[in-house]
């Protein structure tokens, strides 16, 4: 499969995405103009490109008040090694209804919310920096470790 760029994978989601998909981010900028919204997939992984330095050097940006990332219905999810900065308008990252999830090395800078609804959850040298705000409701689950929350409102 050929690259193609975040927002294109963005506006055609359901051509791209479907059970056990996997997303390398190579190192550099994304942009996302639009909601990544993945739904109903049994695994789903998120990993940034490690290999060079910094350790986090793929980095997801929104540029567009319409920009999100929504996850729901995905029995194991994984984002790792990618950060994610300056989106949504409401909320920036929503993952609901996720039988397990682990968000191990990741970063939400500049954002609005982080939600997380119904879902059990590994948090892993996960950082959140000058964020509006962070929401849980129903049935939520969280172990941690080395989480970091600053500056946010």
């Amino acid at each position: 499969e050929p690259c193609h760029t975040l927002s294109e994978y963005a506006h055609n989601i359901d051509k791209y995405v479907s059970d056990n998909t996997k997303f390398v981010f190579l190192p550099g900028t994304h942009y996302l103009d639009t909601g990544f919204r993945v739904s109903n997939v049994s695994s789903l992984v998120l990993l940034g490109d490690n290999s060079s330095l910094p350790k986090l050097s793929s980095r997801v940006v929104c540029n567009s008040s319409a920009a999100m990332v929504a996850i729901t219905g995905v029995s194991q999810l994984f984002i790792s090694t990618l950060e994610v900065t300056s989106c949504g308008e409401n909320v920036s990252v929503s993952i609901e209804e996720a039988e397990y999830f682990t968000l191990a090395s990741f970063h939400l800078l500049n954002s609005k919310t982080l939600s997380i609804y119904n879902s059990t959850a590994l948090l892993e040298d996960t950082n959140f920096t000058n964020n509006t705000g962070t929401g849980c409701g129903g049935s939520v689950r969280i172990e941690y470790s080395n989480v970091t929350i600053t500056g946010t409102n």
